[in-house]
């Protein structure tokens, strides 16, 4: 066989297949997994915990390539309580100093330096920002975000910002969520980044104070939300998910780079329409290990096939 019939089925082999199936392969590389704590001790609400075990249910199942594992914790009062956890969720509740009246503080602070994530919906982002106007001071996770109560409670509109758009792998632009009496947050210093913005609230005079922010605290990531994306109607799941690997340090499942994986979600509950026309609802497609083989025998077929015509 001559060294030029090596070299086309060499071609055919190493650039061709990996060009159509190369980000297939990746698709049966080691599936991650995070390990989060949903807090459902005093003060936290039933229906507030089981939507997040819900829409993480969700997410899981268009999101293959990393697993979100759940567990309930009804107390923090040890270091034992958060073992093997990678990111502490504190759910929509009745009021976020109850949280503080019923945890340890110091257990939710070291947690958070160490290196670890920390997600806070709702009353779950007053006790994790630094201060509650006028009222309290929460763990200090976000510790340049300030809260203002707001005392709202229906569908509001948030705008998602460019960085909230990388972070949360969604679009950017206007979603129409479900807000409880949420803050609505500030930077009292320089190092927070806000992910979104409120514009349907200007009843209270809280339009354009952040509704989703993000802040470090050590060497951990904290993702404080005003509104609810886990709530029924409308719900996001990629806005609770990839927040969710971005404080565990994970890379994030884009729904803007692959439109295959956008929830239904985004099409039915609240995205403008210039986005929605963007996408399709469909879940992920993963070529299976056997598909890949019978794509790779057609190739060498071929390739022997060209190379027996040029030796003939």
């Amino acid at each position: 066989m001559k060294i030029t019939n090596y070299i086309l089925l060499f071609f055919l082999l190493v650039f061709i297949v990996p060009t159509i199936y190369g980000a297939d392969i990746n698709t049966h590389a080691e599936k991650k997994t995070i390990q989060i704590a949903i807090y459902n001790g005093a003060g936290s609400i039933e229906n507030c915990v089981i939507r997040v075990e819900s829409t993480i249910q969700t997410y899981n199942a268009n999101h293959l390539e990393t697993q979100i594992n759940v567990k309930r914790v009804d107390h923090i009062n040890t270091a034992d309580d958060l073992s093997g956890v990678d990111v502490l969720l504190m759910p929509g509740g009745t009021h976020g100093y109850l949280y503080l009246d019923n945890t340890d503080g110091d257990i939710v602070r070291e947690f958070v330096r160490s290196g670890h994530g920390y997600i806070g919906i709702c009353a779950g982002a007053y006790a994790g920002a630094k201060e509650v106007d006028d009222n309290y001071n929460g763990y200090g996770v976000a510790p340049h975000i300030n809260c203002i109560p707001v005392y709202h409670e229906g569908l509001t509109n948030i705008n998602i910002s460019s960085e909230g758009s990388n972070i949360l792998g969604i679009p950017a632009g206007e979603y129409t969520v479900d807000h409880e009496n949420g803050p609505a947050m500030y930077s009292n210093s320089y190092g927070a980044t806000s992910l979104a913005t409120y514009d349907g609230i200007d009843e209270v005079g809280h339009s354009g104070r952040m509704s989703i922010v993000l802040d470090t605290y050590g060497t951990g990531k904290t993702i404080l939300f005003g509104p609810h994306p886990e709530a029924d109607n409308p719900r996001y799941p990629d806005m609770l998910g990839n927040a969710i690997k971005y404080v565990r340090g994970s890379e994030i499942s884009s729904s803007i780079h692959n439109p295959k994986i956008i929830n239904s979600t985004y099409l039915n509950n609240g995205v403008n329409n210039s986005v929605n026309n963007s996408v399709k609802n469909s879940v992920p497609l993963h070529k299976t290990s056997f598909e890949l083989s019978i794509l790779l025998s057609a190739f060498l077929g071929i390739g022997s096939l060209i190379v027996y015509r040029i030796k003939k």
